[in-house]
């Protein structure tokens, strides 16, 4: 027969380790099961979010993603941009502004996702995305864009970068 005193005891680690699960302490509510609402998600730029190059610079205006409904991959991966580089003379325009969405979508795999390698993307950017779900209705992570700028009035063609940038995103 139990004594008293073991009983206690082994309430009391029972009581402790359900209070420490509910708080996200625990080793199997740490990796937390996030079930990210299906739809359109707006990303906000954190830090970074304009890049220069060889054929000049830009700026990311909008970015965004969609989880799909069945809450197991993210697509449409895209981004809008501004863009300016040195005119060719006598007299040209290089700037503009240019809209671009990744063709391939994302598994979503222990709340993280990312773009996949060799990505084809639908204008004259590119980005590389690293994101993981905190909530249902909210992400944080990084990015790297990338512009491929050209124009019959730009004096140069070429790629800028914006480097890493960080991101949240809400739905």
């Amino acid at each position: 027969m139990m004594s008293l005193r073991r009983f206690t005891v082994a309430l009391v680690a029972v009581i402790l380790g359900s209070s420490l699960a509910l708080w996200g302490v625990a080793g199997g509510a740490s990796s937390g099961v996030v079930k990210p609402k299906a739809g359109s998600w707006k990303v906000t730029i954190v830090k970074g979010g304009t890049g220069s190059g060889t054929g000049g610079s830009f700026n990311v205006i909008n970015v965004g993603f969609t989880v799909a409904s069945n809450h197991a991959k993210v697509s449409r991966f895209a981004f809008s941009f501004t863009y300016s580089g040195p005119i060719k003379p006598p007299s040209g325009v290089c700037s503009g502004n240019g809209v671009t969405a990744a063709t391939k979508s994302s598994a979503i795999k222990k709340r993280k996702f990312s773009t996949p390698s060799s990505t084809p993307w639908t204008g004259a950017g590119s980005a590389t995305y690293h994101g993981v779900f905190d909530s249902a209705r909210r992400a944080h992570g990084t990015a790297a864009f990338q512009v491929f700028i050209s124009g019959t009035g730009c004096q140069f063609s070429g790629t800028a970068n914006t480097g890493t940038v960080r991101w949240t995103a809400r739905r």
